[in-house]
């Protein structure tokens, strides 16, 4: 659910040219609250009476190194271009914190999938290689 918003916030976002709108990505927010939280309701209103475990999973962030880069619209604020990865990062930590805080109101369990992946994507000691890789 939030993943097929945000990628979509995401390329419209990157798409803007003049002044940056936001928009997009409040949207986006806005859209994963909403139907997290419906799909969880369904799910629990529709639910076999055995099932022992249900688990929702989070966002991680494909695109992260490559969305270092500056935006083609501007800040109205600050009339500058805004950095595409400093953007969308807070707005993919919001969708993940309502994701894994919905699953603790509606009895499900939260897999971080955030935490687990973006190791893949970072070289934090400078070798060369990516943390998950030996």
């Amino acid at each position: 659910m939030c993943g097929n918003d945000g990628l979509q916030a995401r390329s419209s976002f990157k798409g803007q040219t003049g002044t940056c709108n936001y928009g997009v990505l409040n949207t986006a927010l806005t859209n994963c609250k909403t139907y997290v939280q419906n799909a969880m309701t369904f799910i629990n209103a529709n639910a076999y009476s055995g099932v022992k475990l249900k688990v929702i999973g989070n966002l991680y962030y494909p695109g992260y190194n490559a969305d270092n880069v500056a935006s083609s619209c501007k800040d109205a604020t600050t009339g500058q271009t805004v950095n595409m990865r400093n953007t969308f990062l807070p707005y993919i930590a919001k969708m993940n914190y309502w994701m894994c805080a919905y699953a603790g109101q509606y009895g499900f369990q939260c897999t971080d999938n955030f935490a687990e992946y973006m190791g893949a994507d970072y070289d934090s000691n400078g070798d060369g290689q990516v943390d998950s890789e030996p």
